[in-house]
């Protein structure tokens, strides 16, 4: 995902709360925040390891939770709306200095 405007993908994801203690319940979900084109062949790359993992039987009590984000808002929106502790981005990005 590109991010438009003057705030990079870093200072979107800076954390600023205080470190706490989460409950072990909080971990259970993993949130997974894609933002491709749609008929991008990379799209559906990451889910399709994920599924075949869980239906391997090695993962036991995590789901995946994927959304599906076009702009900085949409993506922001994403994060807030989670409230566990693992949270994915899967996308393609640039490094500008």
């Amino acid at each position: 995902m590109t991010l438009r405007g003057s705030r990079p993908f870093r200072e979107l994801a800076r954390v600023h709360a205080a470190p706490r203690l989460l409950p072990l319940s909080a971990f259970e979900e993993v949130l997974v925040v894609r933002s491709f084109a749609p008929g991008d062949r990379l799209r559906n790359v990451f889910e399709g390891a994920v599924v075949a993992v869980a239906e391997s039987g090695r993962i036991e009590r995590v789901r995946y939770r994927f959304m599906d984000v076009q702009s900085e808002v949409e993506f922001a929106d994403a994060i807030k709306s989670y409230h566990g502790a693992i949270v994915v981005f899967d996308g393609h990005g640039t490094l500008r200095h």
